[in-house]
């Protein structure tokens, strides 16, 4: 089975990034773990059978109906994988596995009112800028303003995509990119004026943004894209998976 999986992260997977293999790999590491433990060693030996009892038996371990949504669209790009190249040729038909989503208890924002709360911020103001940012940051890796308003300049590496927060490295959402690249170059610089400050996101008379500043510019867009849910990095980022759950 490794000599298969080695090829899928060779060719499957060649074109995404490395947190995204080293989750890929997780989740069918652990399917491979479930089948080996019974009794099956062979991918030819398995069949519909076992793929459904894994993902029932993920259910009787406590697994979050989203989480096994997501087992379940790994397992199902690995082996459709395998079918086209020949080395499966069992096909198996996934949709009958997939589990209804249900929406997260504490709250989400949908995916319109995710657009409307992006599209009421003025990039073209150096704060709309750096708060859009602010957001995405939020939205694709559900970080808390204590450890947003602690990046510092030296924190980003633009050349490798590259954010340090907490001593660990977060690869960048390519759609993030070039707005972290035009704020530092012009809108921050409009923003510190003479001042000086080592830190990514300041204001205007502010060398670091503080927690409830952060709120704050959360909250003014919020009221403006007039959405009712109260708005955390949770939220955001929760928003986020189940979105991605939707496509």
């Amino acid at each position: 089975m490794e000599r298969y999986i080695k090829v899928f992260i060779e060719e499957g997977l060649k074109d995404k990034k490395i947190n995204t293999i080293e989750a890929y790999k997780r989740d069918i590491d652990n399917f491979v773990l479930y089948i080996s433990g019974k009794g099956i060693h062979d991918i030819e030996k398995l069949s519909d059978v076992d793929v459904m009892m894994y993902f029932i038996n993920l259910e009787k371990t406590g697994k979050s109906r989203n989480s096994i949504v997501r087992y379940v669209a790994v397992i199902r790009t690995f082996f459709e994988f395998l079918y086209k190249k020949g080395i499966f040729i069992n096909k198996i038909d996934f949709e009958k596995y997939k589990p209804k989503v249900e929406k997260i208890e504490r709250g989400i924002i949908s995916k319109n009112e995710f657009e409307r709360l992006l599209n009421s911020i003025n990039i073209e103001k150096n704060i709309g800028l750096r708060d859009k940012i602010i957001i995405l940051f939020m939205y694709y890796y559900g970080l808390k303003p204590t450890s947003l308003v602690e990046i510092k300049l030296m924190d980003v590496d633009l050349n490798l995509g590259i954010v340090t927060i907490n001593n660990k490295r977060i690869s960048i959402n390519k759609e993030i990119v070039p707005l972290i690249k035009a704020y530092v170059m012009l809108s921050r610089k409009e923003i510190m004026k003479e001042n000086y400050s080592e830190y990514l996101f300041t204001g205007y008379g502010e060398v670091r943004l503080t927690r409830q500043s952060v709120w704050k510019i959360v909250n003014k867009y919020r009221k403006m894209a007039k959405i009712d849910t109260e708005i955390t990095s949770n939220v955001l980022y929760d928003s986020q998976r189940y979105h991605r759950l939707e496509r």
